[in-house]
């Protein structure tokens, strides 16, 4: 998945930023691949078809009323489960995805209510044009990546840092902070990515950009029970 907002609306060529971005994902995606724009924010997507293999289950994907656009990558668990409550609650589902899951949580409960029923591997960004709010969000053991950048009034995000560069934003320059870990530690710590002024999403955490401003911050901790093992 890649993604590029920006606050004081698209410029012409932003569009093809993205196409092109999506194009050098397409080896984690071979099936099929989607795009959407509206005035802000624009993404695109490559799909590798595991669940619900019909066209209703493409990204990027829409909510019912058009307020709410997702891009999803990885699998939600217990997706089933959660379609079942939503559908209790009145939902009506369009297709047999986890992605839509996704959507319908997102209206139901809020971002803050939904992530911890989600059980599963995942990064998404979700674009809610009537509060003009990107989300991003992953999983709480960074099974799946999430980078980003920030240039300007601009947010670029996408699956990989290639990504990233072939929009034209963002400079594959490396972070020697992040090589002196790499060669330390043998890893990176979130968020430092490997380049310079690219982060990685922390695992558990979600961004939230709104107000010309992007903000991260945990939503998933794990927590030490107390006493000890009998």
């Amino acid at each position: 998945m890649v993604g590029l907002l920006r606050w004081g609306g698209l410029d012409r060529e932003d569009a093809q930023r993205v196409q092109r971005a999506t194009q050098v994902l397409a080896h984690r995606g071979p099936d099929s691949g989607g795009f959407w724009r509206d005035a802000h924010c624009a993404l695109g997507f490559r799909r590798l078809k595991v669940i619900d293999l019909s066209p209703s289950g493409e990204q990027p994907m829409s909510s019912p009323d058009g307020r709410a656009q997702v891009v999803f990558n990885g699998e939600i668990y217990n997706f089933r489960e959660l379609r079942a409550e939503l559908e209790a609650r009145g939902r009506v589902f369009r297709s047999r995805s986890d992605t839509e899951v996704l959507l319908h949580g997102y209206q139901e409960w809020g971002i803050e209510a939904l992530l911890p029923r989600l059980r599963g591997m995942f990064a998404f960004a979700l674009w809610d044009s009537a509060e003009q709010r990107l989300l991003l969000a992953r999983d709480p053991l960074g099974v799946k990546p999430l980078y980003l950048a920030e240039r300007g009034e601009a947010v670029i995000f996408a699956s990989e840092p290639k990504a990233l560069f072939a929009t034209g934003l963002v400079e594959p320059e490396l972070d020697p902070v992040a090589l002196h870990e790499a060669l330390t530690y043998r890893y990176v710590p979130p968020p430092r990515s490997g380049f310079r002024d690219v982060e990685k999403l922390p695992p558990g955490s979600l961004a939230v950009g709104e107000d010309e401003s992007l903000l991260y911050r945990p939503w998933f901790r794990l927590l030490a029970r107390e006493g000890r093992p009998s």
